[in-house]
């Protein structure tokens, strides 16, 4: 575990010796950094997409678009507009934030579940980086670009629900992609200082349609066990008055644990079979061929420019991420505590993190576990921490929750 000097807002875990200029300039926070520079043909085709879409919308009679608009955004689009650098950025400052950004031997990264920057050997993220690819069972590395070809597969299945009579439409994918990317945000919380995968897919031509199966799908997940927020969480202790054991346990790797072809099954089922909400308009084997599209054929590249496809378990970065995480453990939850005899007193999950409270000792655990009959991965087990009377538990945004009731 490697936490900041009080007076850092960064951690050094590299070999390399900072200056003093380079201290200072780190020590403005995250959110303080050189403006990238402008791109001109990024931003003519953000225009372009704005565009279409806004024709998208005049077509299904939601908005009317000026005639002379087209004309108008193609003349900001070959605009460059002028942006001040902060003040506080002297010429010293700016000077010390290219000498990092330039230094070959370093990684600047940002820290998991924390503000603050961590400084890298760059062979060492490189190596940490690799050590997650080299699980075939998640990752296979292609030789080939295949994004025209994913492209003109996902237009395609679009093409298959816009000829189906009903309200739901879908844009086709316009412009031009690329491949998605790797990178890692490291755990200085943990022993070892791992990394948390993470994979950008904003670039490829499966990310609009992910967003748009996204926002179909989210409605029919059950929400049963989930909480929003730490406040909500704190209110729902309050007015159930928790008694027994409190546990805190964590789902080991959620995301790349998640097996996508069952879960996919496990969303088809909630959308095509639920009870009181009609199924989308669209067939079922087209929305499962989009959903194993964006989830296991989008690629992208690593930090050494190698292209790879995630073939199991989710991204984060996807925006099917968090879809599938809640629908996977509502899943198990509900398969889990319904075989039960003496159910917990209170249980609730927030994506991963869950907290119990339970008069018996041997109730933390089990109901967590995949039940037997589910080809779940055994991978999925849950380290915990538990507390007895008068003592306080540690949640991920620091706050404490103090047992302050005794085990009837």
């Amino acid at each position: 575990m490697a936490i900041p000097k009080p007076s850092d807002s960064f951690i050094n875990l590299s070999s390399e010796v900072l200056t003093e200029a380079q201290v200072e300039f780190l020590n403005l926070g995250i959110n303080c950094h050189l403006n990238p520079k402008f791109n001109l043909v990024n931003k003519k085709t953000q225009i372009a997409l704005l565009y279409d879409r806004l024709c998208s919308l005049e077509r299904e009679g939601k908005i009317s678009v000026d005639p002379d608009l087209q004309e108008q955004l193609q003349a900001e689009s070959t605009k460059t507009r002028h942006r001040h650098s902060p003040g506080l950025l002297t010429p010293r400052l700016r000077e010390a934030a290219e000498q990092l950004r330039n230094n070959e031997n370093i990684v600047i990264r940002r820290a998991d579940k924390a503000l603050s920057y961590v400084i890298l050997d760059r062979d060492t993220y490189f190596s940490k980086c690799s050590d997650i690819l080299q699980d075939r069972s998640k990752f296979r590395p292609i030789s080939r670009n295949p994004t025209c070809h994913l492209k003109s597969k996902v237009n395609s299945l679009i093409n298959v629900v816009n000829a189906v009579n009903g309200d739901l439409k879908f844009d086709l994918i316009t412009g031009d992609y690329a491949p998605g990317y790797f990178y890692g945000n490291v755990k200085t919380h943990k022993a070892g200082n791992p990394l948390r995968p993470i994979i950008s897919q904003t670039p490829t031509p499966t990310y609009s349609l992910a967003k748009r199966l996204n926002n179909i799908i989210t409605p029919f997940i059950p929400t049963t066990y989930s909480l929003r927020s730490t406040d909500e969480f704190i209110d729902v202790l309050r007015s159930n008055n928790p008694v027994g054991i409190m546990a805190s346990l964590d789902a080991h790797s959620l995301f790349t644990n998640i097996p996508v072809l069952r879960t996919t099954e496990i969303i088809l089922d909630y959308v095509y079979h639920h009870p009181t909400l009609p199924p989308p308009k669209m067939p079922l084997t087209i929305m499962k061929e989009m959903l194993l599209a964006c989830t296991t054929e989008a690629p992208f590249k690593c930090p050494q420019g190698k292209l790879f496809v995630q073939i199991d378990g989710v991204a984060m970065g996807s925006p099917l991420g968090v879809l599938y995480a809640q629908a996977f453990m509502s899943h198990i939850e509900t398969e889990a505590l319904h075989s039960l005899t003496t159910k917990p007193h209170l249980y609730l999950r927030y994506v991963d993190d869950i907290f119990k409270c339970t008069l018996s000792p041997e109730c933390i655990i089990f109901p967590l576990q995949p039940p037997v009959q589910c080809p779940f991965p055994a991978s999925l087990l849950y380290p915990f921490s538990s507390t007895p009377f008068g003592e306080t538990l540690r949640f991920p945004d620091q706050r404490g929750i103090t047992n302050n009731h005794r085990t009837n």
